[in-house]
């Protein structure tokens, strides 16, 4: 077989991009298609055959091209896919609206759908939007949910990351999903430092992710907390901490890793519609305070690996982190709580639905090959 990947973009590396290279790992010889990639991403991709779109020669940087919204759904439409028997799309917004050859499948792996466009108004609040950014973007939002839509009618299956996922699916495109979770690498996401006293946020840093409540909290208890990652909130957030917040920007993993375990607890006080960062955390044996919603509800039992905060405010917060403070869970039982989201499992089941979708006699039977005429960076 002939694969092709898609992926949304490569401006930022988060928890799709994790799962894009997981992808790459079933699917080791297809190109990736994307709308761009940022130079700080490349060597995340440094061994990929990277095929970006018109978009990655204008001279701009990420944050301008975001700004490009509009013409991200023609963009991904005129990529040239065929020659190929499999389309696999790692979607959150717009890979999922491809134009797939006429007999070719496309497996669209969903990690969310666009809030700005299905859930306008909460996403509206979320960002502060002004009154005229709000008028613009409910005009935009209805002309995009009917791209979104129509598009979503086309693919042959859709897997979700979670069931939350899975209902928001059914919800606004009227089809089923097969659930699969992301994975995460046990062996390298593992307990390295004993435990210290402070809290962890690992995010990044835009609005709806709510991390002025995680920063709020901790000032409330007079606790340490280390906030890793970067993003266009990230002044705000600075200007609004007390000086027991500290700001690391990205980090490389290993970072992560040793901060992950040798925090008292990470914060999540956004709703996610997985949330990897969950794993990563539970894997190096440090619970979850998170907002009870989402995929969290899907990944934490309430006082055995974390605790739910019941509403997305300071004081609640607070509340759960010193309760959080006053306990301890030892790593071994925390790992145990997250043996099926182990790497192989992922992709064992990811090479089985593809299998049985593409009518293959057995999993071994996927070998997978670039189209002719393959070109790297646009």
């Amino acid at each position: 077989m002939r694969v092709a990947l898609v992926h949304d973009n490569l401006w930022q590396a988060g928890g799709a991009e994790r799962v894009l290279q997981v992808l790459r790992q079933v699917f080791p010889q297809a190109p990736v298609f994307t709308l761009g990639i940022a130079d700080e991403v490349r060597p995340l991709f440094h061994d990929a055959n990277v095929r970006a779109s018109f978009l990655q020669r204008l001279p701009l940087p990420a944050d301008r091209l975001r700004r490009l919204a509009a013409l991200f759904p023609v963009t991904m439409r005129g990529f040239n896919l065929s020659g190929y028997d499999l389309i696999v799309s790692s979607s959150w917004g717009f890979a999922k609206g491809i134009q797939a050859p006429a007999r070719s499948r496309h497996v669209c792996y969903c990690h969310s759908l666009l809030n700005w466009a299905w859930e306008t108004e909460s996403y509206a609040e979320g960002e502060r939007l002004t009154l005229g950014a709000r008028v613009a973007l409910r005009a935009f939002a209805r002309s995009f949910r009917r791209w979104d839509y129509r598009t979503a009618q086309s693919v042959t299956h859709f897997v979700a990351n979670s069931r939350y996922t899975a209902k928001r699916v059914g919800q606004y495109y009227r089809r089923e999903s097969t659930v699969i979770p992301p994975p995460v690498d046990l062996d390298f996401w593992k307990p390295t430092r004993p435990k210290g006293n402070f809290g962890v946020v690992v995010s990044r840093l835009v609005p709806h992710k709510r991390i002025d409540i995680a920063i709020a909290a901790f000032a409330k208890l007079n606790l340490p907390l280390y906030v890793v990652g970067d993003g266009r909130d990230r002044g705000r957030l600075e200007a609004i901490a007390s000086p027991n917040a500290r700001f690391m920007g990205w980090v490389k993993d290993e970072v992560i890793r040793d901060m992950l375990s040798a925090a008292h607890v990470i914060l999540v006080p956004g709703k996610e519609d997985f949330g990897i960062v969950f794993l990563e955390s539970l894997a190096c044996g440090t619970p979850v305070v998170a907002y009870g919603a989402g995929g969290a509800l899907e990944l934490i039992a309430d006082g055995e690996n974390g605790w739910l905060v019941p509403s997305q405010n300071a004081d609640a917060f607070a509340e759960v982190v010193a309760k959080a403070f006053g306990q301890s869970i030892p790593p071994e039982p925390l790992r145990a709580t997250i043996q099926e989201y182990a790497l192989p499992n992922f992709r064992d089941r990811m090479r089985s639905l593809v299998s049985r979708l593409c009518a293959l006699p057995e999993v071994g039977a996927i070998t997978v090959g670039g189209a002719p005429n393959s070109t790297g960076l646009g």
